[in-house]
């Protein structure tokens, strides 16, 4: 099943308005079409799955919990994510509607940022898919909601408006707390991406990466008490370097050769700060699991940030470049994450309606 949506949303990223124009109203196109139908599709079937995603049973229990009147201080569950469990908890015994309630937040939260900031909406789709991001959300339902809130402010990051980005940061932390590392990574977007920083600091990060077992082994030498990480699995990271440092060369490309309009230079700079930051975090935690899974605000970003590249690359050698390189990065990471049931999506089981 996850196959055939990887292809079929990999040929509905090659949509064209202009090509194939549905007039609703004055407003809506084909790709509006589109992504009302897939967010459709990509929410129920994240809605309605059974056993599905590592922590399912977590989730659906804590909610039948809070109705029997238990308390979830045990889960450490963040206080938005029992508030929600509280509101929902007086209208159901079943734990599938917290399964329900949260695939329709994350799934419309993701959606609405895309149409509000993706500059090609069918390639936004593809890479949220390509990218592993909407299986992921199967087990980090928490922190895909707090991704959801932040995306949806992005505006207000690259724009710069302290208050209302603090405010979003914040309510984002209230699902989970990981969405925190947004304070920092808001003040480092607010320096001058030159070439020359970009460049150090990706290249120190590559270097970390490459060598990330050394040096974790030399920690270990001083700190015995980390040795556990030394057995983590930080193999799907080498794939997201691989994209990050794509999407890196795609925006200081443009940047370099002013392909963009001066409107765009704040989401550029946003872009590129997003891409930098997620490097360093991803290369930095690779085998901490809880600081990793913060990485993926950052990386997140490129289902935004590469659809603007190629559109300002496109006509040019360099987008056939650019674009064949992402696609075989994003599939090979897609299959890899697949291959090895990454946040336990497989099999997929569907909800049998019952004791609704």
């Amino acid at each position: 099943m996850y196959l055939v949506i990887f292809v079929i949303l990999f040929f509905g990223s090659y949509i064209r308005p202009k090509h194939c124009y549905i007039r609703l109203n004055k407003k809506n196109d084909i790709t509006e079409v589109y992504l009302f139908a897939v967010c459709a599709v990509l929410m129920l079937i994240s809605a309605f799955r059974v056993n599905t995603g590592r922590d399912y049973g977590t989730y659906t229990s804590a909610l039948v919990g809070v109705k029997n009147g238990r308390s979830l201080s045990w889960l450490n569950f963040e206080p938005g994510f029992i508030l929600l469990y509280k509101l929902l908890a007086p209208f159901t015994r079943n734990g599938q509607i917290a399964i329900i309630a949260s695939s329709v937040i994350t799934i419309a939260l993701v959606f609405a940022a895309i149409k509000k900031y993706s500059d090609n909406v069918c390639q936004s789709i593809f890479l949220f898919y390509a990218l592993y991001l909407y299986c992921m959300s199967f087990n980090l339902v928490r922190q895909f909601i707090a991704i959801g809130i932040i995306h949806v402010s992005i505006k207000y990051f690259a724009h710069q408006k302290t208050l209302k980005a603090l405010i979003c940061i914040l309510i984002a932390s209230m699902f989970h707390s990981t969405a925190l590392l947004c304070i920092p990574f808001y003040f480092f977007q607010k320096l001058r991406m030159s070439k020359k920083m970009i460049f150090t600091v990706a290249a120190v990060a590559i270097v970390v990466f490459a060598f990330y077992n050394q040096l974790l082994r030399l920690i270990v030498f001083v700190l015995p008490k980390y040795e556990r990480y030394l057995r983590a699995d930080g193999s799907s990271s080498i794939f997201n370097i691989i994209i990050l440092t794509l999407n890196l060369l795609m925006l200081v490309y443009v940047k370099d050769k002013r392909l963009y309009k001066n409107s765009e230079a704040d989401m550029l700079n946003f872009y590129l700060a997003a891409a930098l930051f997620g490097l360093v975090v991803t290369a930095f935690t690779v085998k901490i699991v809880y600081f990793a899974r913060a990485s993926y605000y950052f990386f997140a970003v490129s289902i935004y940030s590469i659809p603007f590249c190629w559109s300002k690359l496109k006509g040019r050698i360099e987008y056939y470049c650019a674009k064949g390189s992402v696609i075989a990065a994003t599939s090979m990471l897609f299959i890899h994450l697949l291959n090895a049931n990454s946040g336990t999506v497989v099999p997929y089981q569907l909800w049998d309606f019952k004791g609704l």
